[in-house]
C-alpha cells in the first residue's frame, strides 16, 4: 500500500488525465545517479512530445538536472 500522499497525488493525476482524455505516464528515476534520471528524462520527452501526459519523479539529488530539460517544462514533478 502507498503512503497517502503518494495515493493522493495518484488519485490527482488520474483524475487530471481523464479531463484531458490523455494517457497519463510516470517516469521514475532512482536517484543513486545521474544516469539513473537522465534516461528517464529522456523517454518523458518523447512521451511528452508524442502527446501523453508526463509525471517524473526522482529523489531531491538530481530533481533539478531532470526539471532544468526545457523539454520538460509543464510536467508535474513528484521529489
Amino acid at each position: 500500500m502507498l503512503p497517502l500522499a503518494f495515493e493522493n497525488q495518484r488519485t490527482e493525476f488520474r483524475a487530471r488525465a481523464a479531463a484531458r482524455n490523455k494517457p497519463c505516464v510516470l517516469f521514475i528515476g532512482e536517484a543513486v545517479a545521474l544516469a539513473h534520471v537522465a534516461r528517464p528524462a529522456v523517454l518523458a520527452r518523447w512521451a511528452r512530445e508524442a502527446g501523453y501526459e508526463v509525471h517524473f519523479a526522482c529523489g531531491p539529488a538530481y530533481a533539478e538536472a531532470a526539471r532544468s530539460d526545457p523539454a520538460l517544462d509543464g510536467a508535474a514533478f513528484v521529489v
